[in-house]
């Protein structure tokens, strides 16, 4: 981290280009769907699933961008607002949706990201981590599904 504390704007610009948005292949792509639909596309099944349950509870996200919901930083923030406004919601959303396959983009991603940037290098072993922490202290066996990619 302290690295990345002196990686200037433009460095980050690059790294964030190459790790979350393209054109390119990306190292690891950033939405759920793609790992675990057949066809490897956002706005897969996956995607609709997560989507209708999001309604089915009346959830409205706090992030308004127009990436697919289930997209890892969408998620993440969601994660957040459910601890917050809506607990008993969590370890469903968690078990169902979320750590059915960050694990992956994760395996993918932080590598990735420590070749190219400190500074994404290290959010990404603390989001991994975080994760990982939140699964153990709360016991989410996470859904199982066949990964694509």
């Amino acid at each position: 981290m302290e690295e990345g504390a002196v990686e200037d704007a433009e460095c980050l610009e690059r790294a964030f280009g190459y790790l979350l948005r393209g054109p390119h292949r990306l190292p690891a792509a950033p939405w759920g769907s793609v790992y675990m639909d057949r066809e490897k596309v956002t706005y897969g099944g996956t995607w609709v699933e997560l989507r209708q349950w999001m309604r089915d509870n009346g959830i409205v996200t706090l992030y308004q961008e127009k990436d697919p919901e289930d997209h890892i930083g969408r998620m993440m923030i969601l994660a957040g607002q459910l601890a917050k406004e809506r607990p008993e919601l969590l370890c469903e959303y968690l078990g169902k949706y979320l750590l059915t396959w960050s694990g992956r983009f994760f395996q993918l991603f932080v590598p990735a990201a420590l070749d190219v940037s400190p500074t994404y290098g290290a959010v990404a072993v603390l989001a991994r981590d975080t994760l990982e922490d939140i699964q153990d202290v709360l016991g989410v066996i996470p859904a199982r599904y066949r990964m694509y990619r």
